[in-house]
């Protein structure tokens, strides 16, 4: 049963953020109450000293009894100024009312002040705290964030992970963009732009070198008819996507240049991959004469899955 119970929690999203939300609110609003009480305590014994002083400025002209000097005091007096005293207060809206000014002790909650000649007793008593003074929407909101934080924020880094593992774990390589003239490095999504020519030739290159593996280019040699096909109908696309109203080029012509403006784009897009460099780039020709002839710039570790088209 418990399992069962268990099982629910986890996977409802609904009732772990309720839940969530209920528990954080009434511990927040516990923290919050506390601070306002804490805050009332020290605003009244703030208070306390302020009336305090007044009092013990005005202490010689109020009439309390003085023994000491035989003074019967007059009791009404005295009443008025602490009803004068406590207009004052509520003037200012502090959280306390004085009750009583005199030589005797009160029972309960009072001040002394004292002299050489007597000690005077001023008694207060606190003013019932407002319930809509404790009441803030703190407390919701940091509940509220508490709840996303711990609940759908951690729900969607859960959602998302399966996409970023299936990302991180993806075999591809390179994207090559024809609606944007891009070659996009699929790991770190990093873009470079490549011109309509060696853009339509290295579209060609990829897809006759999936289709034959293992083939040999040789610059020395004219290029296989299959292969300027496949170079005409990717030109051809950007035409029909509004890249170029051109003729089509001659793909057999400097094709030192072609291949070298290719390289730089793929050396630039892909960064320091080395790995992928090696079975993406047209390889160079290495040292002169017969050596160079035999030279081919297929590419003979591309496949399928390392580098897609896309818009073709």
């Amino acid at each position: 049963m418990m399992r069962k119970l268990n099982k629910l929690f986890m996977n409802s999203i609904k009732l772990q953020a309720v839940s969530t939300f209920l528990v954080s609110l009434v511990l927040f609003s516990i923290v919050h109450q506390a601070s306002v009480a804490m805050s009332h305590v020290n605003h009244v014994a703030v208070t306390k000293q302020y009336v305090l002083q007044r009092v013990a400025l005005d202490l010689p002209v109020i009439p309390i009894k003085r023994e000491w000097l035989n003074e019967s005091g007059d009791s009404q007096e005295v009443q008025n100024y602490i009803n004068s005293l406590n207009e004052a207060i509520n003037k200012y809206q502090w959280p306390l009312k004085v009750t009583f000014i005199g030589p005797k002790k009160p029972v309960a909650d009072y001040e002394e002040l004292s002299s050489a000649e007597q000690s005077v007793y001023i008694s207060f008593k606190e003013k019932t705290f407002p319930l809509l003074h404790s009441l803030s929407a703190v407390p919701v909101l940091f509940a509220l964030f508490f709840t996303w934080l711990l609940v759908f924020r951690q729900h969607l880094i859960q959602h998302h992970k399966p996409l970023e593992q299936k990302v991180t774990n993806s075999p591809l390589l390179l994207t090559i963009d024809l609606r944007s003239k891009l070659l996009i490095n699929a790991r770190i999504q990093k873009e470079t732009a490549l011109s309509n020519k060696p853009l339509c030739f290295y579209c060609a290159l990829v897809e006759y070198c999936i289709a034959n593996p293992g083939v040999s280019l040789n610059m020395n040699k004219d290029l296989p008819e299959e292969f300027l096909v496949l170079a005409q109908k990717y030109f051809y696309r950007l035409i029909e996507l509004g890249h170029t109203i051109r003729k089509r080029p001659n793909f057999e012509s400097n094709l030192d240049k072609t291949l070298s403006e290719i390289r730089a784009a793929l050396e630039d897009v892909l960064e320091q991959d080395i790995k992928s460099k090696e079975m993406l780039i047209p390889p160079k020709a290495i040292g002169e004469g017969s050596r160079s002839k035999l030279h081919s710039f297929g590419l003979g570790e591309i496949n399928e899955n390392i580098v897609e088209i896309v818009g073709k």
